[in-house]
């Protein structure tokens, strides 16, 4: 579903699968394989869509591999998300379905799920 999510150019998806692809922390993250490219790409489409700021410290990544991410962070920008901008949505806490105000459910990628408010 996260997938689906990030294709339809939701912009909480990517703050999700940023940590999914990092490590497993449990719950949905452990159901997605650990990538450290996707995990960096995935911080780089924040950087696009929400203003996020660069790690002082970039993930230890090869060129080619650093390379990698930032052509897909670059893919999915233009694609999903047609280059927009959420800079000014509380990244602190992205909103779910359970919360008041979410509005519009199901979304698109999740037909066929009920999710409760």
């Amino acid at each position: 579903m996260l997938h689906r999510a990030l294709d339809a150019g939701v912009p909480e998806a990517p703050f999700y699968l940023m940590l999914a692809y990092e490590a497993d922390y449990g719950g949905l993250s452990s159901l997605v394989p650990d990538d450290p490219v996707k995990a960096e790409a995935m911080h780089l489409l924040m950087i696009r869509l929400h203003g996020w700021k660069e790690r002082p410290v970039p993930r230890p990544l090869d060129v080619a591999s650093r390379a990698r991410a930032q052509a897909l962070a670059r893919q999915w920008h233009e694609g999903p998300f047609k280059e927009r901008s959420y800079r000014g949505q509380n990244r602190a806490t992205f909103p779910h379905p359970g919360q008041p105000g979410y509005g519009g459910l199901p979304r698109e990628f999740c037909t066929g799920h009920t999710l409760a408010p």
